[in-house]
């Protein structure tokens, strides 16, 4: 053996940022991920939603799917003082509302042994009222963290924070789909 040859005994290693597990299959986890979250969107209404995602890998960094939620919105309403109205007297109407996303997250390490591994988050989609006519478009930004697997399931809860139609607090559980 001369002093420039490698040992025929090497193992290859995956390139930096790409699980062991991904590398088997190529160098992308392939396997779509689930969501299931609660969302509250508070601004001039109030938005409470329970929902359901989906997400699948487009590169060991960045996930990107559809989002459908659905649940209630009350929107505050403040009247105008005319007629002997006070004009601090507001009025809630809660009506039934839906929204559905495109959503792309953003993991700057994704083969993280940290228990929690942050995450950025954009989306695009629309919120529709009832008895509101057309929907809402809404564009949000959110910064998230995301549990390591727990048990046999690999369930991730995260917690994630965020503006776009308003301030957006989420708390999730995400799970590969298999």
């Amino acid at each position: 053996m001369t002093a420039l040859s490698a040992p025929a005994t090497a193992v290859a290693q995956p390139p930096a940022g790409i699980p062991l597990a991904a590398a088997a299959r190529g160098g992308v986890d392939r396997a779509p991920t689930i969501e299931l979250r609660a969302d509250v969107i508070s601004a001039r209404s109030t938005t409470l939603h329970g929902g359901i995602a989906l997400l699948w890998p487009v590169s060991p960094y960045l996930r990107a799917g559809v989002l459908a939620a659905g649940g209630v919105t009350s929107e505050r309403v403040i009247r105008d003082g005319t007629e002997g109205g006070d004009p601090a007297d507001t009025g809630r109407p809660t009506r039934a509302s839906g929204r559905a996303e495109l959503v792309v997250r953003f993991y700057p390490d994704p083969a993280s042994a940290a228990r929690w591994r942050p995450y950025g988050q954009a989306s695009a989609g629309v919120l529709g009222v009832r008895g509101g006519g057309r929907g809402r478009a809404l564009v949000s930004g959110a910064v998230g963290v995301e549990h390591s697997p727990i048990g046999s399931r690999a369930i991730r809860p995260a917690i994630e924070v965020g503006v776009g139609g308003g301030l957006r607090v989420v708390v999730a559980l995400r799970a590969p789909l298999r």
